[in-house]
Parts: structure tokens; sequence; C-alpha cells
């Protein structure tokens, strides 16, 4: 399975529908087979989009299936302590965290770290970090605890490109982090570049997590 790990829907002036389809564009245009599609948490429209897939897609085990590529979801969520983090999921267990939290969305606060760690031990989420190298990602020692129980971090072309592999796999294991390949926004010249080539299919997200643990999987560059 060739799988995008981030690609975020974050303009909202664009319909759901309008991203979704470019997305999946995007996704075959670069040979993907597979991609993590995620929505900002404080965008506060999250219902529409899940009420927008639902209504027109279909949906097998974790996963929808559009035009012949498998759609994960993910809500990316802002902490204080190490930004920017992903969780991928079920649309049920999304649909509840994003119903449990919603007093952070009205408020478009930021949601403490502790707090989504707690509620990744009742909810299934693969749950992904920026990675350590990224400037803004200032981990203290109480927050790196908790980073060490993340599935995994992740880079982007620039970020591949800037350090090479090898560097930015030395620096995560210092926090137990797996590294996988995400283009981020839809939009960016460079999305479909770097791309995870993950040595079985999977069709949930309890696969995917496997894939990762065992390190069944490799990042590859485009020629």
């Amino acid at each position: 399975m060739i799988i995008d790990f981030y690609t975020l829907i974050s303009n909202e002036t664009i319909s759901n529908k309008d991203q979704i389809i470019a997305a999946v564009k995007r996704a075959k245009e670069n040979q993907l087979t597979a991609l993590v599609l995620a929505k900002e948490f404080i965008s506060q429209n999250i219902d529409n989009f899940f009420d927008y897939l639902d209504t027109t897609e279909q949906y097998f085990d974790d996963y929808y299936f559009i035009e012949g590529i498998k759609v994960f979801s993910a809500i990316e969520v802002i902490t204080n302590e190490i930004g920017k983090v992903l969780m991928v999921g079920s649309r049920y267990d999304l649909k509840t965290f994003n119903y449990f939290f919603r007093e952070y969305q009205q408020e478009g606060e930021k949601v403490p770290l502790l707090e989504l760690d707690k509620i990744s031990k009742t909810l299934n989420f693969i749950m992904i970090c920026e990675h350590p190298l990224k400037k803004n990602l200032l981990i203290d020692e109480k927050s790196e605890e908790l980073v060490k129980t993340f599935h995994c971090c992740v880079i982007d072309e620039r970020n591949f490109k800037d350090y090479g592999l090898p560097k930015l796999v030395e620096i995560a294991a210092k926090y137990r982090l797996p590294v996988i390949a995400g283009g981020g926004e839809l939009l960016t010249t460079s999305y479909g570049e770097v791309v995870n080539v993950l040595e079985r299919d999977c069709e949930t997200i309890n696969e995917i997590k496997e894939i990762l643990k065992e390190g069944l999987f490799n990042i590859e560059m485009k020629d």
C-alpha cells in the first residue's frame, strides 16, 4: 500500500466536496493507493466533513473508498506543548472525539497534551506528532514521556531534502518514534513527492499501527 499520511483539508472558502475530490485526484496522479485526509479541529465544520463523506461514499472497515483510493480520516489538533498532533481513526472515534472536545473548539483553545493522552487510551487513534527537529517543537521533560507513547512523527518533502532521512530517523529515535511522510497542505506543489510504501495492504487502524510498530514500511522520494 502506498500512502500519504497527512493530507490536510484546511481551506474554508472551498467546499469539503471540492477539496476531497481534489485530494483523491492528486493521490491518483501520484500513484498513491491510500491517503489520510485530515480536517483541522478548529475549523468547526468537522460534522459537515463527515456528513458529506457518509452520504456520498462507501465505508469499509476504517476507511472510505473513493474512486479506487482508500481514504482514512483524521483530525489535526493544536496543543500548547508540542504544536500539531494528527489523530487518525475510524469515523466513529473521530466523531466521538469531536463531540466530547467541542468546548475547546468553540472557544478556540489549544487542547492540553495530557487530555489527548487520556482520550487515546479510550478511543483507537494513530497518534502522530510533528518531527522533533522542527523549530517550534520544544519538548519539555514532562511532554517527552507523553510523546514517547505516540505511534510516529511526520516529515514532509522539505524536511527530507534539508536533513536527509538517516538524520531524521536518528533524532526521532530519542523519542522512540518511527518516521513517516506526509504532504501536508493539499495545494502545495510538492504534494506526493515523498510517500510511504507499506509491505502489507491495510484495512483498519490496528493494521496500520502494527505496520508502524514492526517497521514494515519504507519512505520513498520520487526521482
